[in-house]
C-alpha cells in the first residue's frame, strides 16, 4: 500500500492500494466482520508508504516471493491491487472475500470466473455503501464456496485411491494367475 503525498518517495508505486482507500476499505470490513488480524504485503516498503494506515498491521517481507505468497493465500480476507501476484492468491485462495479495484473493463469479469472468493470493490467495500448483511453474506458465500469445493476433491481423492487399490489387486490377481 502507498500513499502518493510524498512525491519525492521514489518507491511511490502506483499498483497500490492508496491508503485513504485501504483505511475507508479496512473500517467497513471491521465493522461488518469483527476485528481483522491485518497483514500488509510488500516488498521493498519504506515507512512512507505506510504511512497514514490508520489499523495495526503486521508487515509480510520474507525475502521470498513464494513463501509469502503461501501465507497470504491462508488469509480468507484479501484486498488485493490487482497485480498479477494478488490475482494468483485470489485464485488459490481458501475461500472468503476479495475486495479488489474498480475496474471498468472486461478484467472485471475474470476476477467473478476465477477463484472461490466471493469479490467486492474497492468502491463498494467503502464508505459503508454495502449493508454489512450484504457483507456478510459475501464473506460467507466465498467460504461455503471453498468448502463444497474441497469436499469435492476429497471425494475424488478418496474414489482416486480406491481406483488404484482395485487395480493394484488385478495386477496382484492377473499376477499370481499367470495371465
Amino acid at each position: 500500500m502507498s500513499t502518493n503525498a510524498f512525491t519525492d518517495d521514489p518507491l511511490t508505486p502506483s499498483r497500490s492500494i492508496p491508503i485513504e482507500t485501504a483505511n475507508d476499505v479496512v473500517s467497513t470490513l471491521e465493522t461488518c466482520l469483527g476485528p481483522l488480524d491485518l497483514k500488509v504485503y510488500m516488498e521493498a516498503h519504506n515507512n512512507t508508504m505506510l504511512a497514514g494506515l490508520s489499523h495495526p498491521f503486521t508487515l509480510v517481507d520474507s525475502g521470498s516471493d513464494l513463501a509469502d505468497l503461501l501465507d497470504l493465500v491462508r488469509n480468507d480476507i484479501l484486498v488485493v491491487a490487482g497485480s498479477g501476484y494478488t490475482t494468483t492468491a485470489h485464485q488459490v485462495s481458501r475461500g472468503g472475500l476479495t475486495v479488489v479495484p474498480d475496474f471498468e473493463t472486461q478484467q472485471e469479469r475474470f476476477w467473478d470466473l476465477v477463484g472461490t472468493n466471493s469479490v467486492m470493490k474497492w468502491g463498494e467495500a467503502s464508505g459503508g455503501k454495502r449493508d454489512c448483511e450484504v457483507v456478510q453474506e459475501m464473506y460467507e458465500s466465498g467460504r461455503l464456496k471453498s468448502a463444497a469445493l474441497l469436499q469435492e476433491l476429497g471425494v475424488v481423492e478418496e474414489k482416486k485411491g480406491r481406483l488404484a487399490g482395485a487395480v493394484a489387486s488385478l495386477r496382484t490377481y492377473l499376477g499370481n494367475s499367470g495371465q
